[in-house]
């Protein structure tokens, strides 16, 4: 048999090599589309349980800030919050409905009310002439009322409904280092009309500062 030219060599060799190195491909790009795929597929199922596990219910907020009203009669409340009150708050919610909350979800939640309570004051000292229903937690207000605030800000519409969140947490973010509508003076300010007095004097009631107990007012307000 003649020997193999080093040419004929050359044209022979890559034709098992190329296909070779093709199905190596093919399978190496099959495997990594896979690997793509089921990852970005792990990761939108744990972004979904996730957003189960920090959905709060309208129960559970109401738990949340009676946890917070009572912490703040006991003052129990310090500046980091992660050291005391997030991780109690946590294990009794988790504790008593079975949820599964993480400490981030609870560290947001409570920056969050905190934000909507100072707001819920604001909007508190800017009406007049506004009723209370002590019973359904809301304010009574005509929709002229209700438009002329929003025309100061879009963000009172929110108060419209049941304020009961808003109402059990005043007294926690009331004075929290806050200016303007939210010094720690604003409660000992005087109103600009006899109807604000009224209204912040039924609102005081409604709180429990009257004749009633902080739980009694609990007991009124469960779920």
């Amino acid at each position: 048999m003649p020997p193999v030219t080093r040419r004929a060599a050359k044209a022979l060799k890559p034709i098992g090599i190329q296909k070779s190195l093709s199905i190596r491909s093919f399978t190496s790009e099959n495997d990594i589309r896979k690997c793509l795929s089921n990852y970005y597929k792990m990761r939108k199922q744990r972004r979904h349980q996730d957003k189960e596990r920090c959905n709060y219910s309208r129960q559970h907020e109401i738990r949340f800030a009676n946890h917070l009203a009572e912490m703040h009669r006991q003052g129990e409340i310090r500046d980091n919050i992660s050291t005391y009150v997030v991780p109690e708050i946590q294990r009794r919610l988790n504790g008593q409905y079975g949820t599964s909350f993480t400490d981030d979800s609870i560290r947001g939640k409570y920056y969050a009310l905190r934000g909507e309570t100072k707001l819920y004051i604001a909007f508190k000292r800017r009406g007049t002439g506004m009723g209370w229903d002590s019973q359904k937690f809301t304010w009574l207000m005509d929709d002229s009322q209700w438009a002329a605030m929003e025309q100061v800000n879009p963000k009172y519409s929110k108060f419209r409904n049941d304020c009961t969140v808003y109402h059990l947490l005043e007294e926690v973010f009331v004075n929290q280092g806050a200016t303007g509508d939210f010094s720690s003076g604003f409660e000992n300010e005087p109103r600009t009309s006899a109807d604000e007095r009224e209204m912040e004097t039924t609102a005081r009631l409604a709180r429990g500062k009257g004749s009633r107990s902080s739980r009694d007012e609990e007991a009124e307000i469960e779920v």
